[in-house]
């Protein structure tokens, strides 16, 4: 396994002090990982973020993740390795759609919607996370489908609070009705639950608020379950969790002054945990499951967790290049 590379470079803070930042040869690096070793998505999104790639170039390797009904899967999502269409992976290829900017009547964001439309339990307004075939391709032990409803809350939050979103932002007025009901299911979640909520729901309910206005008092409850539920202390980050970076992608956040501090340390933090390979790799495994398919899942998350250090030290000015 690769080790940490301290190789970075401090220059002066607003108040005289120190701020650490990516130097160039640290960000070769990771260029160098990702356009030799990441995944071709990964590969094409980096060109398209960083040098002269194109988001066509994006698009068509996304649609080598699509299926014929519209989600995506073909281990999209690399802990999950099934061919079939789950609305996990859909919700991580939309992200990308998002960042793309690709508008509602495009080819493939139509057929994911019509996916979308296709696989909601109208009955509760929620999408099951992954599919009963799942368990029939190497898989992360937490994506079994043994107690799946249960496991997971039901999916009121996780995907649902994320899929609701992009219904809002990519959907037609034909989904009024019924979008709204599924919004109405989700706030009214967020309302019953703790401020201290598990840390993927709230990213999904993040990437809500993201796209959709929300009411002031659920606003007001998603930034106390940010704070209440981001971990501060570095200790803390070698282990799987939520720092203030998995929240705070950018100083436009809306979490941002609140983490104002914390963001600056996990900055640090982040530039630290650069392997030798010029990659980041994750801090999540999967045990004894699937010891042989686990290193490729591995080698496909340092590409994309690599890609996202790059652009989020970028978003707040922290690379030399």
């Amino acid at each position: 396994m690769n080790k940490p590379l301290h190789s970075l470079v401090k220059t002066g803070g607003a108040k005289g002090g120190g701020v650490m930042n990516l130097n160039r040869q640290s960000f070769n690096r990771a260029t160098q990982f990702l356009l030799t070793s990441a995944r071709p998505l990964e590969q094409a999104l980096f060109r398209l973020h960083f040098e002269d790639g194109s988001a066509a170039d994006v698009v068509r390797e996304l649609v080598a993740f699509q299926n014929p009904d519209g989600g995506f899967g073909h281990g999209s999502e690399p802990d999950l390795r099934t061919p079939d269409s789950s609305a996990i992976a859909t919700t991580h290829n939309l992200q990308r759609m998002r960042e793309l900017d690709l508008r509602p009547d495009h080819e493939m964001m139509h057929r994911t919607m019509a996916y979308l439309r296709a696989t909601c339990e109208r009955q509760n307004h929620v999408w099951p996370i992954i599919p009963a075939t799942a368990n029939n391709a190497p898989h992360a032990g937490w994506w079994t489908t043994k107690n799946l409803a249960e496991s997971w809350n039901h999916f009121r939050a996780n995907p649902t609070a994320e899929l609701v979103g992009y219904l809002f932002l990519f959907g037609t007025v034909e989904d009024e009705a019924w979008r709204q009901q599924v919004l109405r299911g989700v706030l009214d979640y967020l309302a019953s639950r703790p401020d201290k909520m598990d840390m993927h729901e709230l990213q999904c309910f993040a990437r809500l608020a993201e796209m959709v206005e929300l009411p002031e008092a659920s606003r007001e409850k998603l930034t106390r379950t940010v704070a209440a539920t981001v971990e501060r202390d570095p200790a803390r980050w070698p282990k799987y969790g939520l720092r203030p970076l998995s929240v705070v992608k950018s100083p436009q956040s809306p979490y941002y002054a609140a983490l104002r501090d914390a963001v600056a340390v996990n900055l640090d933090y982040l530039i630290r945990e650069q392997t030798t390979d010029g990659s980041w790799a994750p801090t999540w495994s999967w045990g004894d499951e699937f010891p042989d398919v686990w290193p490729v899942a591995r080698r496909e998350w340092q590409g994309v967790l690599t890609l996202d250090a790059l652009r989020t030290l970028r978003a707040f000015g922290r690379l030399e290049i």
